[in-house]
């Protein structure tokens, strides 16, 4: 037999991972889903890969009826760890890089080298990616991280604080990889996003019409959400190819309970990148949770 954990990591990949989930019509879920509270539903959302949840379905109406094409089994008990994104620090400083006592770090990857600073309007620093975190470690300390830009190579960037307000990543705009895995599928390309609060899409300008994500979103205390959800223009679509493992699920927008349209905010589309089912971006958490998906003889 052989087996891999599918919802969550060391396959960093539960698309709604780990948390109190609510999903409308028009959203599509892609890969595995795991929820560690109730699944909350309106209208007919689609689930092609399978989908455990700690609870029970909860639905909004009579007429809401989710689309479970990948299987579903409820009961299923899946914790985060406690504490894992302060131990990452001990791998940023074995090979990794370390930003430790800034409030504020931009980062933004442009293939072979990447930039960064410490103030919105401030002086970037460019520097070669391979050799400022050979490891792919890139950790904050205390601080809050935003992040955008083409990912070449392998890469965790991680936040931790010891209280909220802190411990934040922020994706100011289009976060992708520079050989696209959709369409080529030896890219080595990937990233993990590892905070130890929110990940949040940043309230912007960029942020109006869509934003792209590529890589696995890993929220220990909180969720991935976006940022003023209720008082942000209605903003498109957040197209995300990789995988969501959070604690407590964020909301990404407001919709009309009668007709399903959205007010506010962003519709999901959230694609499940399969090669997180053998692999994971560098030191990206683990729970030793293992589930037999397939087998032969």
């Amino acid at each position: 037999a052989t087996g891999a954990p599918p919802f969550v990591p060391p396959i960093p990949g539960a698309s709604e991972g780990l948390a109190s989930g609510g999903v409308l019509t028009s959203d599509t879920v892609w890969g595995p889903v795991h929820i560690q509270d109730f699944l909350r539903v309106h209208g007919h959302p689609v689930f092609v890969g399978k989908v455990t949840i700690q609870k029970r379905v909860d639905l909004y109406d009579r007429w809401s009826d989710p689309v479970l094409l990948g299987g579903f089994e409820d009961g299923i008990n899946l914790n985060l760890p406690p504490d894992k994104v302060k131990d990452l620090e001990v791998d940023a400083d074995a090979g990794g890089f370390k930003f430790d006592g800034y409030n504020n770090v931009y980062l933004e990857f442009k293939g072979d080298s990447l930039t960064y600073k410490f103030s919105q309007y401030g002086a970037e620093t460019t520097v070669l990616a391979s050799s400022f975190a050979p490891n792919g470690v890139i950790y904050v300390k205390r601080g809050n991280l935003h992040i955008k830009g083409v990912v070449k190579g392998q890469y965790s960037v991680v936040a931790w604080g010891p209280s909220s307000g802190k411990g934040q990543i922020y994706i100011d705009d289009d976060i992708t990889y520079y050989t696209n895995p959709k369409t080529d599928h030896s890219s080595t390309d990937i990233l993990g996003i590892i905070a130890r609060n929110e990940v949040y899409v940043t309230d912007n300008t960029a942020n109006r019409s869509d934003i792209n994500i590529y890589g696995s979103i890993y929220s220990e205390k909180e969720g991935f959400g976006a940022e003023n959800y209720d008082r942000r223009p209605n903003s498109g679509t957040i197209n995300l190819y990789g995988g969501i493992v959070q604690k407590k699920r964020q909301p990404v927008g407001t919709f009309d309970s009668r007709t399903g349209r959205t007010l506010s905010g962003f519709l999901k589309n959230y694609g499940y990148d399969d090669r997180l089912m053998y692999t994971t971006p560098p030191s990206y958490p683990a729970t030793n949770s293992f589930e037999v998906v397939s087998w032969y003889e």
